[in-house]
């Protein structure tokens, strides 16, 4: 499938939820009801849900803002060699996904922001920097449809504002979106020779392949994470399923980097691997 394809499914997706009126939606979750989560839940790590659920945000947030404003420094930081322009573009995908999931838990977990609305102001991120890309034509550079960012601007777009306005077909626009999320981000990271096809991406070596695996993974677990919490999952436990696509990617990626030519820092991912096993073992389990 081409992204000529994924454009019609998305497009008919959300024309069939933009059609209902303005009209404001209540809300499954209370701000009471997501602090008192939090606090009565224990987990099974060595920290307290809440706490370590604002560990997890704190630590993605860094990374993500890091990645997104110095793409090719986050590279040098995990050992990625080779000065590439589809690698840095990929970090800075990759890094801007983690930002967005940052900034929706930051709403959750630190400003008691109702979930919804958290997921649409996270989601802003996404459509700057896809904006960002257009306006500075960034795929006319690297010979990468535009089509691309412009189907994320529109998708994004249309599901922060109708969150943020809390408009009746908000949590449909939201489902389109995490729908687009975790097919696109588990085709790739399970079938990264697909996504390459799939997005038209030129000139990909193994390490540039390496990273879009990555990035794949945390497109899936800002899916799982947006489409849980409009279900009305506690927002708490719903960030620990969220991770586990991450943990098994980091377990995915120890394994990957000893039979193909990748050369990636063992260290750092020794330290993400050990992170995000205690964030699923503390915040997801009961």
């Amino acid at each position: 499938m081409h992204s000529q394809s994924l454009l019609l499914i998305s497009c008919l997706v959300v024309a069939s939820t933009s059609g209902a009126p303005f009209v404001p939606s209540t809300s499954t979750t209370s701000i009471s009801t997501v602090s008192s989560a939090l606090n009565v839940r224990g987990g099974a790590g060595p920290l307290d849900v809440k706490t370590t659920a604002k560990v997890a945000t704190t630590i993605f947030g860094i990374q993500g803002g890091y990645g997104t404003l110095a793409p090719s420094k986050e590279n040098e930081l995990y050992g990625l060699t080779g000065d590439d322009d589809i690698l840095n573009w990929l970090a800075e995908g990759n890094s801007s996904i983690l930002l967005c999931l940052a900034i929706i838990a930051y709403s959750i977990f630190f400003k008691d922001i109702e979930p919804m609305k958290a997921v649409g102001v996270g989601l802003i991120t996404n459509v700057v920097i896809n904006a960002k890309c257009l306006l500075n034509e960034e795929p006319k550079k690297l010979g990468i449809p535009a089509i691309t960012h412009q189907l994320n601007l529109i998708i994004n777009s249309i599901a922060s504002y109708a969150l943020l306005t809390n408009a009746s077909y908000a949590s449909k626009a939201a489902y389109a979106l995490a729908a687009y999320c975790i097919f696109g981000g588990t085709q790739c990271c399970l079938f990264p020779d697909a996504g390459v096809e799939t997005w038209n991406l030129p000139n990909v070596n193994e390490v540039s392949k390496f990273k879009l695996q990555c990035m794949g993974a945390n497109v899936t677990v800002l899916g799982i994470f947006i489409a849980t919490i409009i279900k009305g999952i506690d927002p708490a436990k719903a960030f620990g399923y969220a991770l586990i696509p991450l943990l098994l990617n980091c377990v995915r990626m120890m394994v990957q980097i000893d039979k193909e030519e990748v050369s990636i820092g063992s260290i750092g991912l020794f330290v993400w691997l050990a992170l995000t096993t205690v964030f699923v073992a503390t915040i997801a389990i009961d």
